[in-house]
């Protein structure tokens, strides 16, 4: 959709061109359809009939008349499909690449771009072919376009298979998810805090679990902005023996044990006790 800015909805001149072009050969080579008709097509799917494609042209006008352009172009990437049952550039780059789209890498940006052109044949697992083909062609246009780098992105493989998607951080995941009604929910934690906190307890769970002791909670506090910034509730969230889903962090409890560490050590500042006092 080069003309993506310019059009209302439906771009005229590709109307004309797909039209001569099909007629030529006989049978559809091209279509003609906008940004904003794909995007009409994602949400309500119909037969490809031209009867479908003027409803689909009088949904997109209706839409440019009510969304601006970088909000029909951020709901379409919230819909585009890469394949399989993939849709939106948010899980097509977690499941390509592990990460984010706000770590894309050019290589990994041109892939992505090669895909929804078609993804039944150019998604990881199908033709690795097919998509490294794509993949180039669109490298060498945004070399020209853009001035990337171009060696540097023909150097790079692109995925054969589907990355598992992160599962981090399960139990804030889960009652984050249980309280807010939100698609999108923004938290304090930090990641790399959140990681050690749980890579640490992989050493302990053992030596706690000959004691009797099969569950813990942590919640790491910014003491200076009072941000949460790591929460586990629990050793291990698929240990269904021990309730191990169960966010121990939001169970009530005795607050006697909470208040020992501050007595304790108010007990030692006032040298009333010693650190190794039983």
């Amino acid at each position: 959709d080069e003309r993506f800015y310019l059009h209302t909805g439906v771009d005229l001149l590709s109307v004309g061109r797909a039209a001569a072009g099909n007629l030529l050969r006989g049978h559809v080579v091209s279509g003609a359809s906008t940004l904003s008709m794909q995007l009409i097509r994602m949400l309500e799917p119909r037969p490809r009939t031209l009867w479908s494609k003027a409803q689909e042209a009088f949904w997109a006008s209706s839409l440019e008349a009510h969304l601006n352009k970088n909000e029909i172009l951020e709901d379409y990437l919230q819909f585009v499909p890469f394949g399989r049952n993939v849709e939106g550039i948010e899980a097509a780059s977690l499941w390509y690449f592990g990460h984010r789209p706000s770590h894309l890498s050019p290589n990994e940006i041109a892939t992505l771009l090669a895909v929804p052109q078609d993804p039944n044949d150019r998604h990881p697992g199908k033709s690795k072919y097919l998509l490294l083909q794509a993949r180039n062609a669109i490298a060498e246009r945004l070399y020209t376009e853009m001035n990337w780098n171009l060696e540097e992105i023909l150097a790079q493989p692109v995925p054969n298979q589907i990355q598992p998607i992160p599962r981090e951080a399960p139990h804030a995941a889960r009652w984050m998810q249980s309280t807010s009604s939100a698609l999108r929910i923004n938290s304090t934690l930090d990641a790399g805090i959140q990681r050690r906190i749980e890579k640490s307890l992989v050493h302990i769970r053992e030596n706690r679990a000959r004691a009797g002791i099969y569950n813990t909670a942590i919640v790491v506090v910014d003491r200076s902005t009072a941000e949460i910034r790591a929460l586990v509730g629990g050793f291990d969230f698929w240990d269904d023996a021990h309730s191990g889903q169960i966010p121990a962090f939001d169970v009530p409890r005795s607050p006697g044990s909470a208040l020992k560490p501050f007595l304790y050590a108010q007990a030692i500042d006032e040298g009333k006790i010693l650190p190794d006092t039983l």
